[in-house]
């Protein structure tokens, strides 16, 4: 990833994206620009394309025809900066695909660990952070499902609504982490989401 913008270049770029699905043009002609500091919402109709849209941005998806920057660089195709890229982009489903297993806490600093490998009080730290900021820090060693016979009642399940909160606060850790290993231009963070199979920061 670049590690500066040019002024006035967008943080998020595609000129004339086209995407099929056999005989679906899922995106037709498609033209965007996200400068920093931007939050962009994508609304549309089930089956609209706006997931898919989301998907072609760290290349979940590919695209037919047309470009796609990234803080005015091409889009890796493949390999080790396609692989960095990925590592600084978070994404939260629909299903939220939280572990269920593990706590609040865990699975928002499993990225920064397993991915960034920040140690475990730094990425510990900077979760409860995260979670204070939005007033659900008592609830960190809770986990989203557990067996009623296990449960406990500083343990309890999460409601859905809970659930997605904590999913967007780990999204919101990854492009945290990605915006301090850029130094000076933390604060020039851009996010861009469509509410359906997924949300993505980058």
């Amino acid at each position: 990833m670049a590690q500066a913008t040019q002024a006035g270049t967008p943080v998020i770029e595609l000129r004339h994206v086209d995407k099929h699905y056999g005989q679906l043009h899922v995106l037709k002609d498609i033209n965007l620009s996200v400068k920093k500091g931007e939050v962009v919402v994508i609304i549309g109709p089930s089956g609209s394309g706006k997931s898919t849209l989301c998907r072609t941005i760290n290349r979940l998806e590919t695209i037919d025809s047309g470009e796609i920057l990234i803080d005015g660089q091409p889009l890796p195709k493949e390999g080790r900066k396609l692989a960095e890229l990925r590592a600084q982009v978070g994404m939260v489903f629909q299903q939220f695909n939280l572990f269920a297993h593990k706590t609040i806490l865990d699975n928002v600093t499993i990225g920064p660990r397993e991915v960034l490998k920040k140690s475990k009080a730094e990425a510990e730290q900077e979760a409860m952070q995260l979670l204070k900021r939005v007033g659900v820090d008592s609830q960190a060693s809770k986990v989203p499902a557990v067996r009623r016979s296990a449960a406990a009642c500083g343990n309890c399940p999460l409601t859905g609504n809970a659930s997605e909160g904590y999913a967007l606060r780990r999204a919101d850790e990854c492009a945290r982490s990605r915006d301090d290993r850029r130094g000076p231009r933390g604060h020039d963070r851009a996010g861009f989401g469509g509410h359906d199979d997924g949300d993505c920061h980058t």
